[in-house]
């Protein structure tokens, strides 16, 4: 590995908190020097590590624990004081080879001949040490898991680390050791087809697969637009309906098929998924696609459910079956339920507009606005207001701080202010039965 391609991953490392950038990495034999750096097929126990340093410095074991007392705490594991100790004699520049460093160590241990840690460490600066040393002794700052996700991120230039992950996770199940697929996504060309197709060639069983939470910017348009209503937590499993034709159904808690999958059609979109299976086997209870026709449809699907009051609604891709993309976008109803207080009623082209606000300790805040032009939310807020004060402005009522009306709303997103404001929300009850204490803290808004 060259001096500069080592610094460069130690820097990266450091730096390293939920991303790892590793463009740096373009061939397959830097690639495979970089894991094995990371992740050495022999792990040096601290315990051997700490009496081959005290040989090489001429002193006793206790003697050589003693000095170690001063890197870290009572609490600092030993492979952390070694890796510490061993960087406080780092050089100023990097003039090792470092893939040649386990090596070294190894085959001059198996010789009878004790390693030379410090003339290593004088040869290398102290984050390369440092990331070095904490890898030898089997602790890397990065997991082989994680390495070889942004590996194959970056590889299959993909703009979704979890989309990444899948790849990993379902090659891992195919029996792929973790240096064949780094090989894989380094050398073979084809990686990118056997990554997005594999699994309907392959004999396997088939897990749920994951869904994006959903947010507001992905409807754009609802005309196309299909959703499922599951029942209590959403929860559903696979199970296998035709072991020799490799048929399998996703069931909700219901028992309700809500997908089904043909290994032999892999062609097939959802709804001719459904309607195959359907016609095969009429007995069978599905949970049926549905329109979202519209905005005020939708707004009326998160408000008015007679089958499943707090149930979620899903938004399933209808496309063609693939195990590792996201099944679609999922939002769980009594997530996004928010109460406020009321702070102002005002009309406006037909519509009323409500003014809400949370709390900032004892001090109220305002969150934003709401509008509705449904009839019956009319009649339930101005019946709320009427119940508390004497309605003097139905043009523009203002509520006085000494009355407090819970409005319970439905919020798909916040701004990422200072003090949130709502993006989007719809009016869904008036909590007659809360009060002040249980208006919502701009704390649990922004958690």
């Amino acid at each position: 590995m060259k001096k500069s391609t080592l610094l460069d991953l130690a820097t990266r490392l450091r730096q390293y908190k939920s991303v790892l950038d590793v463009s740096f990495i373009e061939t397959n034999s830097d690639a495979h020097r970089i894991f094995n750096t990371l992740f050495p097929k022999q792990v040096y126990k601290a315990g051997y590590m700490l009496s081959d340093l005290a040989e090489e410095m001429n002193v006793f074991e206790p003697v050589l624990e003693d000095v170690l007392k001063s890197f870290g705490d009572d609490s600092t594991p030993l492979w952390r004081k070694l890796t510490l100790a061993i960087a406080s004699e780092s050089g100023e520049n990097s003039v090792n080879s470092s893939h040649t460093i386990w090596n070294n160590i190894i085959e001059r241990k198996e010789a009878g001949i004790r390693p030379n840690f410090i003339r290593i460490a004088r040869g290398l600066t102290k984050i390369e040490n440092e990331l070095l040393w904490a890898c030898f002794l089997g602790h890397p700052p990065i997991t082989k898991n994680k390495f070889l996700t942004f590996i194959i991120q970056q590889q299959l230039e993909l703009d979704d680390y979890k989309d990444a992950s899948d790849v990993l996770s379902n090659l891992l199940k195919d029996g792929k050791t973790h240096r064949e697929i780094l090989k894989m996504a380094m050398q073979d060309k084809n990686f990118y087809t056997y990554s997005k197709q594999k699994w309907y060639e392959s004999n396997r069983d088939l897990s749920r697969r994951t869904f994006k939470r959903w947010i507001r910017e992905q409807f754009y348009t609802f005309e196309s637009k299909k959703y499922q209503i599951l029942p209590k937590n959403g929860i559903t499993r696979m199970k296998c309906l035709n072991f020799e034709e490799r048929i399998w159904i996703e069931l909700d808690d219901d028992d309700k098929i809500l997908d089904v999958i043909y290994f032999n059609k892999p062609q097939l979109t959802l709804e001719n998924r459904l309607k195959k299976l359907s016609k095969e086997q009429e007995h069978l209870k599905f949970n049926h696609l549905r329109d979202v026709e519209d905005i005020e449809n939708f707004q009326s699907l998160l408000k008015y459910d007679p089958e499943y009051k707090d149930g979620v609604i899903r938004f399933p891709n209808t496309n063609k079956y693939n195990p590792i993309e996201y099944g679609g976008e999922i939002l769980v109803k009594q997530s996004h339920l928010y109460d406020f207080r009321l702070n102002r009623v005002r009309k406006q082209d037909g519509n009323i507009i409500l003014e809400l606000e949370g709390l900032d300790g004892i001090d109220f805040f305002s969150v934003g606005e709401i509008t509705t032009d449904r009839l019956t939310d009319k009649t339930i807020i101005w019946d709320a207001v009427k119940r508390q004060m004497i309605i003097e402005n139905q043009e523009d009522c203002i509520i006085p701080d000494s009355i407090c009306i819970v409005i319970s709303v439905s919020v798909l997103s916040f701004s990422e202010e200072t003090l949130p404001q709502m993006i989007d929300g719809y009016f869904m009850s008036v909590q007659y039965d809360k009060g002040i204490q249980e208006v919502i803290q701009i704390v649990d808004l922004m958690a």
